[in-house]
């Protein structure tokens, strides 16, 4: 006999498929606006503004939901903007010939400045901290490349999803 749970769960892979972290964050802002949206119509009849707070008795003026239509709206504009931003790929070529330069660079660097330090101390300090100022951009560019995936810097949209229960509830 299949417990009841089990068959939900199957239900649910069934009717939404399986989805990965990724599929998830993505689609987490989408479910927060969703229920944002929900909230502002919810206060339209002032029933859950008459169970939360006794001395209120009018709804929401219709210019304050205006308001908040208009954050949720641009809460998706940027998602979407960011989405896109991520989604489409950089040029390969780009990067790698970016890439390509920054090392020449690097390693080419001693031999230019050799000749016109008379200090060889004050040569190595330079070129270390030149080299360590591109090389400290080449790895911001590459961690920013994807802002909404699983590493520990990333953008936490799930815990911005999970904030909606402090909204809804």
């Amino acid at each position: 006999m299949t417990s009841r749970t089990s068959l939900e769960r199957q239900l649910s892979v069934l009717a939404h498929g399986s989805r990965t972290r990724s599929d998830e964050n993505f689609r987490a802002p989408l479910v927060l606006a969703h229920a944002l949206r929900n909230e502002i119509l919810s206060q339209r009849s002032g029933d859950r503004i008459k169970t939360r707070r006794a001395d209120t008795k009018t709804p929401m003026h219709p210019n304050e939901e205006r308001v908040l239509y208009r954050y949720v709206t641009e809460f998706i504009t940027a998602f979407h903007g960011l989405k896109k931003l991520v989604t489409t790929p950089f040029p390969f070529p780009l990067v790698q010939m970016g890439r390509t330069f920054l090392f020449v660079y690097t390693y080419t660097l001693p031999f230019a400045l050799a000749h016109s330090m008379h200090h060889p101390l004050g040569a190595m300090l330079m070129i270390f901290f030149i080299t360590y100022g591109y090389l400290g951009l080449e790895y911001v560019a590459m961690e920013l490349d994807d802002p909404f995936g699983d590493d520990p810097n990333d953008f936490d949209d799930l815990g911005l999803a999970r904030v909606r229960s402090f909204l809804v509830c």
